[in-house]
């Protein structure tokens, strides 16, 4: 009877091994393949990349790192639960042949956590990963405190939030993402002169990180300083190459005189002049001088022919004059003569 005992618990075990095991493919050469075709701009190219993740997954259902690209892919495309379920089943596949360190698993299914909104499973997450990387990668270990401290602001737990960059900060005094995240928490609070201060301490560390003149303008907002907040909306824009141009929108309506008149400089004096340009029309749509703004698409499509910006920059004033039927077709106009792949070129 003991024999018996003996066989079917060496038995369990066998299943329990074989169905827990971490199965992959001798080569990650298909995985590269396919995230390069995925890289291509080529829909043709995209689609076949799909494919052959499709077909790895089919093949290898275990296989860690592929479960962290598909993961990654999910949330490029903003559905977090299907990259909580790839991250989650990464996490338990995970073992010593896995490429990726085991902290980031657990930081990478934060994000996810954070952006559908369950912070609390994302403060776990970032936990998790702290402790794993506490030890062997300490640059990690802060990353994880200074993401944490995001998703407390998020929670608005502004105390909870700065007690994480406080101890950054004691870590490493010139973290300049600290000082900002902090500088942040203020705003929110309404300490509009204390995030100026902060903001400009960041500064001196890094004149060139991003978030100094976005999160500065909204404090100069909030103190009604109008023409300092254009100042550094203009910066921001700068900087991020006109990326995030929403930020800006609040600030250039605080003064719209000044604003006009800030932009039109930057058109006489930086050498992208035409972006600045279609800048200038967005200002009109936003103040809501509608037959201005296309008055003025109109001028720039006579000397620039009709560009893709153009076309947006169009769609986007009908869209504030509520004209969504003008809006939608001027959309499948920019989509039909400009494929993604030319505007991925651009």
């Amino acid at each position: 009877m003991k024999n018996i005992f003996t066989l079917l618990a060496m038995m369990i075990i066998a299943v329990l091994f074989t169905n827990c095991r971490s199965t992959a493919p001798e080569s990650d050469q298909l995985l590269l393949e396919a995230d390069s075709l995925l890289c291509c701009e080529n829909p043709e190219d995209r689609a076949k990349g799909r494919e052959m993740l499709r077909k790895l997954e089919r093949d290898y259902p275990r296989y860690s790192d592929l479960l962290v690209f598909l993961g990654n892919y999910a949330l490029d495309d903003e559905q977090y639960d299907v990259a909580v379920d790839y991250f989650t089943r990464a996490i338990k596949c995970y073992g010593k042949a896995s490429k990726f360190d085991h902290y980031y698993l657990y930081g990478i299914r934060a994000f996810a956590y954070r952006d559908m909104g369950n912070y609390e499973a994302a403060v776990c997450d970032l936990n998790k990963s702290y402790e794993l990387a506490l030890d062997d990668e300490p640059e990690a270990a802060i990353r994880a405190i200074l993401y944490r401290a995001d998703v407390r602001y998020k929670q608005q737990m502004y105390d909870e939030s700065n007690a994480d960059c406080e101890w950054i900060l004691s870590q490493d005094s010139l973290n300049y993402e600290a000082i900002i995240c902090i500088a942040r928490n203020h705003n929110a609070q309404g300490l509009y002169s204390e995030a100026i201060e902060l903001v400009n301490k960041s500064e001196q560390i890094n004149p060139d990180y991003y978030a100094i003149s976005k999160i500065r303008m909204q404090s100069y907002l909030g103190l009604g300083e109008n023409h300092k907040a254009i100042d550094d909306a203009v910066r921001f824009i700068d900087v991020n190459d006109f990326n995030d141009l929403s930020a800006t929108d609040s600030i250039m309506m605080a003064d719209f005189a000044y604003a006009h008149q800030c932009v039109d400089a930057k058109i006489k004096t930086d050498d992208r002049a035409e972006i600045w340009q279609y800048f200038k029309a967005n200002l009109y749509s936003l103040a809501g001088e509608y037959d201005k703004c296309l008055a003025y698409i109109e001028t720039l499509e006579q000397k620039y022919g009709t560009t893709f910006e153009i076309i947006i920059c169009r769609a986007a004033c009908y869209k504030l004059m509520g004209d969504i039927e003008k809006e939608q077709a001027e959309l499948a106009k920019a989509f039909e003569n400009y494929p993604l792949d030319d505007i991925n070129e651009e």
